[in-house]
């Protein structure tokens, strides 16, 4: 696989450069739901062709998810803290620092 192969995977997934697992997988539940061969009667040929490389993009995708390094060090953490976690780091539970 290739970075190329991943975008594309992504794109055709509809997914975002943030997906989650759940949004990976929910996104490959609909668009086999739409696609797949036996639920749609319109164009079967079309139907086989998109059911396949949408399950070889969600395969590419969890194969990339599958070998992702997690980064646990306490920069990447500070990275996703929310708004109030941010204050809370930097200025504690001061009731200067609240409303």
């Amino acid at each position: 696989m290739n970075y190329h192969d991943l975008c594309q995977a992504k794109e055709l997934l509809h997914l975002s450069d943030t997906a989650t697992m759940k949004e990976i997988k929910d996104s490959y539940r609909a668009l086999m739901s739409r696609w797949h061969p036996d639920k749609n009667s319109d164009d079967k040929e079309q139907c086989e062709e998109m059911s396949k490389k949408i399950t070889l993009a969600y395969s590419l995708v969890m194969s990339y998810c599958e070998n992702y390094r997690y980064d646990f060090t306490e920069k990447e953490f500070k990275k996703h803290l929310s708004g109030e976690d941010w204050w809370k780091e930097r200025f504690g539970n001061n009731p200067v620092w609240t409303v």
